[in-house]
């Protein structure tokens, strides 16, 4: 990480506060109260979406990050996922994308062709 990326740090609410809150063990009993007051302590945080996002892109699974634990984090990757055409929907458009433009190419050469023939009687 450069100075750059690291710049946003110095502005995190988290900056003053022991780092293992924000690194539970577990998700239940003692470690759920732990979350709970790391995403306090995320809730007023200026930084809070660069921090998140910085998790997102480097594929952080552990911890509390931009007020979203390893879980919350999880479910914001799927709920993400499942918004995106389905693969084979993606590849149908595609293919019917390709059909549609031969079918135009095909009409376009064929009309060319007419008026070439036209032009040579």
């Amino acid at each position: 990480m450069t100075a750059a990326d690291r710049a946003w740090l110095t502005a995190a609410a988290c900056i003053s506060e022991d780092p293992e809150l924000f690194f539970p063990v577990g998700n239940t009993g003692r470690a759920a109260l732990q979350i709970e007051q790391a995403k306090q302590v995320c809730a007023c945080c200026p930084v809070r979406a660069t921090c998140l996002d910085w998790a997102q892109r480097l594929g952080a699974d552990e911890g509390v990050w931009g007020g979203l634990s390893e879980h919350d984090r999880i479910a914001l990757r799927r709920r993400r996922w499942n918004r995106r055409p389905a693969r084979s929907d993606r590849y149908r458009w595609t293919a019917q994308s390709q059909e549609e433009s031969l079918l135009r190419t095909a009409q376009a050469t064929k009309a060319l062709s007419s008026r070439s023939g036209d032009s040579h009687s």
